[in-house]
């Protein structure tokens, strides 16, 4: 998948240490054909899943769960991708309710931008930017769009 061994001690079971990951495929060389880039992008989307989509409480370790998955990269757009997420934090909640846990883990940027959006506490209060000069920008036109609603729409 990655065209490159992972050294001896980066694999635990099914998890690959992320310090590898990183390291190894951190910038996409110059002059890398169609299948270097194809193995690039599997690295940053195992990368993406395991911090972001699909985070755990594995530490420094991907899951490799996900790598079948990404063998072809054309067969992502046929995945409910939203859905598993939404699962993930589902069943990762339901986990950290139980009385003995002490932790949570999942996708919780979702539950954050969810509470952002339905619960006024803890929103963060949003100004109007100004421009370099200090002043208040013109009139009628927002920098952040003309959807944009003062100290109600949260920026996430």
């Amino acid at each position: 998948a990655f065209g490159v061994l992972p050294p001896e001690g980066t694999l635990k079971g099914q998890f690959l240490a992320m310090s590898w990951l990183t390291s190894t495929f951190a910038e996409v060389p110059p002059d890398a054909s169609d299948e270097v880039v194809e193995r690039y992008t599997r690295a940053y989307l195992l990368f993406l899943f395991a911090t972001v989509l699909f985070p755990d409480k594995s530490g420094d370790g991907i899951s490799l769960l996900y790598l079948p998955l990404l063998l072809d990269l054309n067969d992502l757009g046929r995945y409910s991708w939203g859905t598993a997420v939404l699962a993930t934090l589902y069943r990762n909640l339901c986990r950290s309710s139980q009385l003995k846990s002490r932790q949570i883990s999942g996708p919780l940027i979702l539950l954050q931008l969810w509470s952002w959006e339905r619960i006024a506490i803890g929103r963060p209060i949003i100004g109007t930017p100004k421009s370099q000069a200090g002043h208040e920008h013109e009139q009628g036109v927002h920098p952040l769009g003309s959807q944009h609603v003062f100290r109600v729409d949260p920026l996430g």
